[in-house]
C-alpha cells in the first residue's frame, strides 16, 4: 500500500504507519519524496529534525528479500567545503573516532556506543536503536513497533511481491510498523547539557509545574507558566508570572525552543534580543505525574557561553588546518568591523552571508539478509544525501543552523566495511564497553508538535556549491506530493 501523506495546519502527516492503520504521525513542515523515501524536515524547534519513511511501493527493481530493513546514517563535517574531523567540530564527538569509515572524507557512523548496542542485544548500526537511550526498557524486538523515539524497523521483506512470511509472532501487535522509519537529530547546537547544568549551578528551581501524563514537560511549562506577563519595569523586559496562565498572552511562534540533549531551553523575545531564558530538565517519568522543576538562567550567560564555544571551535579548526598544512584562510590580525576585536576574536574572515559549516549526512536504507550470519552484515538498498548549514553572525559571534540542503538520491555504499567495523567494536574486549556522548541522540525524541519555530527554516538546492544566504533566499524548494 502506497503511503499518502496529507498536509494539515502547515505540517505534513501520514496515516497507516502501523498494522492497525489508525495512527496519525507528524512528519514535518516540509516534505518530498526522494526515490523510495519520504523525507521531511520539522522546524518546530530551532534545531530541526529529519524524518524519513521508506515506502516499499517504490522499492528498487530486483530487490532481494531481507529479515528486516531500517536506516543507517553517516555524517561528515565540512568547513568551507573541506572535511574536518568530528572531534574538531565538537569535543563531544571525540568518542566517534573509532566510527570513522573513510579517512579522506572523515565520514563517521552516526550511532550510539558499542556498550549501548550490546545492552539491547544488537550489533547492526540501525539509527532506530538510538531510541533505547531515551527509553531504557526498549529491546530489539520493540523496534519493529511504531512509534519509537528515533524510528522503527520493518519486519518483513522489503519487496512488495515477497511470498516468504516475515519472522516474528504469527499475529503481530496492532502497533507493528508497516514501514521503516528514521527520526534523526541534527547536531547544530554547540551548547551542551553540561553547559546548562553549569549555568543552573546550585540554584533552586524558579518555579515548579505539575506534569501532565503523555505531554512533554516543556509544553506543560509553556502553557502553565510562561504565557502571562506582568507590566514592564524600568528595563522594559516582560517577565512571566508563575501560575497565572493566559494561553493567548504570547503567541506560540514567539517562543524560541531548543532541544539540548534531553533538556529544553525556552527563550522569550524582547526588543533587545536578550530574552528571559528558562530550562526544563529531561522528563523524570513518562507514565505518572510529578513536579517539573523550571530554572531561570541569565540570557547574558547563554550568549557569552555560545560566543566562547564558537571561538573555541574556530581555534580548533585553525590548529587542525595548521597541523595539516591547510591554513590558507587564517586572519593574522583582526579585520575592521563590529565584533572582530578582543581576546576571542574570530580567526577567519567570515562573511555574514556565508554558510561556514555544513554537516553533510548520508542516510542509507539497509536490509538484513535472510541467511543467518554472525555479526553485522547489511546490504545497502537505497540512499539519499542532505545537509545542515550553519551561518556565522559576526556581531553576536554566534554560529546558528539556519538552512538545510534539500535531500537527493545518491549511490549506495558498500556496507561490508561498516558492518565489520561495528562487529569488531561490539565484540572486542578493548571496545565493547565503550560509550559515546548521547546528547545528540536524545534531542529528536522530544515531541515537537504544537509550537512553531521562532524563525522559518530555509532550504538550499541539493547541488548548490559555495552556498550563500542570497542563494538560499532566491530558492523555493519543491514539495511533494
Amino acid at each position: 500500500m502506497t503511503l499518502t501523506p496529507e498536509k494539515k495546519d502547515d505540517a505534513w502527516y501520514a496515516t497507516g504507519l502501523t498494522r492497525a492503520g489508525t495512527d496519525s504521525t507528524r512528519l514535518g513542515t516540509w516534505l518530498k519524496r526522494v526515490g523510495p523515501h519520504w523525507v521531511a524536515f520539522d522546524d518546530a524547534f530551532d534545531v530541526p529534525v529529519m524524518r524519513a519513511v521508506y515506502d516499499p511501493a517504490f522499492a528498487p527493481r530486483g530487490l532481494k528479500e531481507y529479515l528486516h530493513v531500517g536506516y543507517v546514517q553517516l555524517a561528515e563535517i565540512l568547513f568551507r567545503g573541506v572535511p574536518i574531523p568530528p572531534w574538531v567540530f565538537d569535543p563531544r564527538l571525540a568518542d566517534r573516532r573509532p566510527y570513522v569509515v573513510n579517512d579522506k572524507t572523515l565520514r563517521f557512523v552516526d550511532m550510539m556506543g558499542p556498550a549501548d548496542l550490546r545492552a539491547i542485544g544488537a550489533m547492526d548500526p540501525f539509527y532506530a536503536f538510538n531510541g533505547s537511550l531515551r527509553d531504557l526498557f526498549l529491546a530489539v524486538n520493540d523496534f519493529y513497533q511504531h512509534p519509537q523515539p528515533n524510528g522503527s524497523l520493518l519486519r518483513k521483506k522489503a519487496s512488495p511481491k515477497s511470498t516468504t512470511p516475515p519472522p516474528g509472532p504469527e499475529t503481530p501487535p496492532d502497533n507493528e510498523s508497516r514501514y521503516a522509519t528514521i527520526v534523526a537529530d541534527v547536531c547544530g547546537e554547540l551548547l551542551t547539557p553540561d553547559d546548562l547544568k553549569l549555568m543552573i549551578g546550585d540554584d533552586e528551581p524558579y518555579a515548579s509545574v505539575t506534569s501532565v501524563v503523555g505531554e512533554e514537560p516543556y509544553k506543560t511549562v509553556i502553557r502553565e507558566l510562561l504565557t502571562e506577563t506582568e507590566p514592564a519595569g524600568d528595563d522594559d523586559v516582560e517577565m512571566p508570572v508563575p501560575g497565572e496562565a493566559e494561553t493567548d498572552s504570547i503567541p506560540p511562534g514567539q517562543f524560541v525552543v531548543r532541544a539540548i540533549g534531553g533538556y529544553v531551553l525556552i527563550e522569550l523575545p524582547d526588543s533587545e534580543d536578550f530574552r528571559p531564558t528558562y530550562v526544563v530538565p529531561p522528563a523524570l517519568w513518562q507514565s505518572m505525574s510529578y513536579d517539573i522543576p523550571v530554572y531561570r538562567i541569565s540570557p547574558f550567560d547563554v550568549e557569552s557561553t555560545r560566543s566562547r564555544l564558537v571561538a573555541d571551535l574556530f581555534g580548533r579548526i585553525a590548529a587542525y588546518q595548521i597541523a595539516t598544512k591547510q591554513a590558507k584562510d587564517l586572519v593574522l590580525k583582526a579585520p575592521p568591523g563590529r565584533g572582530n576585536g578582543g581576546y576571542d576574536r574570530p580567526l577567519y574572515a567570515l562573511e555574514f552571508e556565508e554558510f561556514a559549516i555544513e554537516i553533510a549526512y548520508t542516510t542509507i536504507l539497509c536490509g538484513k539478509p535472510v541467511k543467518e550470519t554472525r555479526g553485522s552484515h547489511l546490504t545497502a538498498i537505497a540512499a539519499f544525501r542532505w545537509g545542515a548549514l550553519m551561518q556565522y553572525d559576526p556581531a553576536r559571534r554566534a554560529l546558528e543552523l539556519t538552512a538545510v540542503r534539500t535531500p537527493a538520491e545518491t549511490v549506495t555504499l558498500s556496507m561490508d566495511d561498516i558492518g565489520q567495523r561495528m562487529t569488531d567494536l561490539v565484540t572486542k574486549p578493548e571496545t565493547k564497553d565503550m560509550k559515546v556522548d548521547t546528547s545528540y541522540f536524545t534531542m529528536a525524541a522530544v515531541r515537537r508538535d504544537g509550537y512553531p519555530a521562532y524563525r522559518t527554516l530555509r532550504y538550499l538546492p541539493s547541488d548548490a556549491k559555495n552556498a550563500t544566504v542570497d542563494e538560499v533566499d532566491e530558492y523555493t524548494p519543491e514539495e511533494s506530493p
